[in-house]
C-alpha cells in the first residue's frame, strides 16, 4: 500500500521539488514561499524558525538578495516515508554552492521535510535544515 501510494504520487512530489530548486537557483523568493502551504513552516540553517509563506518569503527575498545571491542547491533525495495518505516525509542531502559573502563557498545540509497534498497539489507544510559541521559526513540512519 505504502509503496504504491508513494509511486502514485512520485510525479507530484517531483514537481515540488524540482519548483523548490528552481525558484531557489533563480533567487525566487516568491516562487520559493509559494511552495509552501499558506501556515508552513521552516527552520532554517541557523535555527532561525519561520511560520507562514509571507514570512518565508520576506526572509527569503532579503537572503537571496544578500548571503545566498547566486547561490545554487543541488539536493539528492535520501529517504522519503508516506506518514498517511497525503503526507510524506522526505529527507535529502543538500549541496549548497554560495560564490558571495559570509557563507561563500560550497556546504551541505541535511533537510527534512513534511509534504502535504491539498487542495489538489503537494505544498510543504514544514521544512528543517541542518547545516552540516566542517569534517562532518552527512549521515542518514536507516
Amino acid at each position: 500500500m505504502e509503496a504504491g501510494c508513494l509511486q502514485r504520487e512520485a510525479a507530484g512530489i517531483a514537481e515540488l521539488v524540482r519548483s523548490l530548486i528552481k525558484s531557489w537557483n533563480a533567487g525566487d523568493s516568491g516562487g520559493f514561499a509559494s511552495q509552501f502551504a499558506e501556515d508552513g513552516d521552516l527552520v532554517n540553517i541557523h535555527g532561525m524558525r519561520l511560520h507562514g509563506r509571507a514570512a518565508i518569503a520576506g526572509l527569503y527575498d532579503m537572503l537571496f538578495r544578500g548571503v545566498f545571491r547566486r547561490s545554487r542547491i543541488a539536493p539528492e533525495i535520501s529517504r522519503s516515508r508516506l506518514l498517511r495518505d497525503g503526507i510524506v516525509m522526505v529527507q535529502a542531502k543538500v549541496a549548497l554552492e554560495a560564490p558571495l559573502g559570509s557563507m561563500a563557498g560550497g556546504h551541505e545540509v541535511v533537510c527534512s521535510a513534511l509534504l502535504e497534498h491539498r487542495e489538489g497539489q503537494w505544498r510543504v507544510t514544514s521544512l528543517h535544515n541542518t547545516l552540516v559541521s566542517d569534517g562532518a559526513e552527512p549521515r542518514l540512519a536507516g
